[in-house]
C-alpha cells in the first residue's frame, strides 16, 4: 500500500501543515522587517526571538497530551485560529520600536500555530502509516515545509516593497481555508489520555532515555534542527567576511533549503527498511558532519556554495529519519510524549543555539565554528558506528 492509495488522510494532515507553515513564516518575516524599517535595535529582535521559542518549549508537553483527547483535526483548527489572530494583529497593531511589544505580542501568537500544527502533523502521520510509509509521509512532509521556506521569503519580501498592508490579508485568506479541510480519520489509532502508560509523563520520559536509539533519535535530531537553524545567521556573517553580495548570500541560503528538499525527496523516493533506520541516520549525520569540517576551507561562493550543499543533503535526511526512529523504537502509549521531547528540544535550541554562536564568534570565525562542529559530530558518529555494530545500540521495535 502506497501513500497515494490513501490520498484523504494524507492530504487532510499535509495541507494545513503546508497553510500554517507559510502564513506563520510570512507573519515572522513581516515582523522582522517591519522591526528594520524602524529601526529596532537587533537585540530587540533577538528577544522577540526567544520570547516565542520559550513560549513553545513551555506548551509543547501539554499541546502533545491536548492532541491525545482532540485527535489532529481539532489541534489544527486551534492551529488555524492563532494564525488568524496573528494575522489580525499584524493588520491592527503597530508594529514600530515604541510598540515592541505588539511585535512579540504577535510571534509568540503564530509560534503557537506552528506548535500545534507540527504535534497534530507529526503524531497524525505516525499514527496514519506504519514502516517505509511513514518514512515517506515524514519525508514529503520536510518537502512542503523546504519549498516553503524557499518561496516565501521571496513572496514577503515582493509584497512588503509594494503594498506591506496586503500581507496579512492574502496570509489570513489562506489561513482560513484551513477550516475547510475535512478532519483526518486515522487508520491506527495512537495512545489515549485513559492509558496509563500515556497518563504517566515521568514514566514515558523514563523509557525514552532508556531505549538508547530513540534517545540518540530525539538528542541529534534536536541538535542538528538548532545547527540548521543558526545556518540563517552563520551564512551572511561568512558572506560579509568574504565580501560577498546579499544576492550571494541569498542563493546560498536557497540552495540549503533546496539541498534539503532534494535530500527528503530521496528519502521519499527510497525508504529504507525499519531495521536499518539508525545505519542510514548514521550515515546521512556523516556525510552532513564532513561537510561541515571542510568549512574552513570555504573562501569564495562557489566553495561555500558546495559546502553548503553537502551539509543539506546530509542533514536534510536526519528529520524525517529521527522521527520515524521515534516511532519504530517506542511502544504506542508512549510515542506522544517522546514526539512532545522532541519538539520541545527543538524549542530549546532556537533559544540557546544563537546564544551559543554569538559566544563563540567572540573567539573564532563562522567558518572555523562550523568546523569544530564537525569535528565533534564526526566523533560521535564514529562512536556510535561502533557501538552499532556490537549490536549495543540495535534497540527493539515496540
Amino acid at each position: 500500500m502506497t501513500v497515494s492509495a490513501l490520498p484523504s488522510p494524507f492530504w487532510q494532515l499535509l495541507y494545513p501543515w503546508l497553510v500554517h507553515s507559510v502564513v506563520a513564516r510570512a507573519v515572522q518575516l513581516s515582523l522582522i522587517f517591519h522591526a528594520i524599517a524602524s529601526h529596532t535595535p537587533s537585540a530587540w529582535v533577538s528577544a522577540m526571538l526567544a520570547a516565542g521559542a520559550t513560549a513553545s518549549t513551555l506548551m509543547t508537553v501539554p499541546v502533545g497530551r491536548l492532541f491525545n483527547r482532540l485527535g489532529p483535526g481539532h489541534i489544527n483548527r486551534i492551529a488555524t485560529s492563532f494564525c488568524l489572530i496573528g494575522t489580525f494583529g499584524l493588520y491592527c497593531l503597530p508594529l514600530d520600536f515604541e510598540h515592541i511589544y505588539c511585535s512579540i505580542l504577535i510571534w509568540i501568537i503564530v509560534g503557537q500555530c506552528l506548535l500545534f500544527t507540527s504535534v497534530a502533523s507529526y503524531r497524525g502521520m505516525g499514527a496514519l502509516f506504519t514502516g517505509k510509509q511513514r518514512l515517506v509521509a515524514f519525508a514529503r512532509m520536510n518537502i512542503v515545509s523546504n519549498i516553503s521556506d524557499i518561496v516565501t521569503p521571496v513572496a514577503v519580501g515582493c509584497l512588503f516593497f509594494l503594498n506591506a498592508e496586503s500581507i496579512p490579508i492574502v496570509a489570513g485568506l489562506l489561513a482560513l481555508t484551513g477550516f475547510c479541510m475535512p478532519r483526518p480519520k486515522l487508520l491506527t489509532s495512537e495512545s489515549s489520555s485513559s492509558s496509563p502508560a500515556s497518563i504517566s509523563l515521568l514514566g514515558n520520559v523514563k523509557k525514552v532515555w532508556g531505549t538508547r536509539p530513540v534517545f540518540l533519535a530525539i538528542l541529534i535530531g534536536a541538535t542538528i534542527h538548532a545547527i540548521l537553524f543558526v545556518f540563517d545567521l552563520i551564512i551572511p556573517i561568512t558572506g560579509t567576511d568574504l565580501n560577498l553580495t546579499s544576492t550571494q548570500v541569498g542563493s546560498i541560503l536557497s540552495t540549503l533549503a533546496l539541498s534539503q528538499t532534494i535530500a527528503s525527496l530521496y528519502l521519499s523516493l527510497h525508504p529504507v527498511q525499519s531495521d536499518r533506520l539508525f545505519n542510514q541516520f548514521l550515515n546521512s549525520l556523516f556525510l552532513g558532519s564532513v561537510a561541515l569540517f571542510f568549512a574552513f576551507m570555504a573562501q569564495s561562493f562557489i566553495s561555500l556554495l558546495v559546502v553548503t550543499l553537502i551539509i543539506g543533503l546530509g542533514f536534510g535526511m536526519i528529520q524525517p529519519l529521527s522521527m520515524s526512529l521515534i516511532y519504530h523504537h517506542t511502544e504506542q502509549a508512549s510515542v506522544g510524549d517522546a514526539v512532545s521531547i522532541r519538539l520541545l528540544l527543538n524549542s530549546l535550541g532556537r533559544i540557546f543555539a544563537p546564544m551559543v554562536l554569538a559566544l563563540s564568534l567572540s573567539y573564532v570565525s563562522a567558518s572555523t565554528f562550523l568546523s569544530v562542529i564537525g569535528i565533534l559530530i564526526l566523533c560521535v558518529v564514529g562512536i556510535l558506528k561502533w557501538l552499532y555494530k556490537t549490536q549495543i545500540l540495535k534497540g527493539h521495535s515496540p
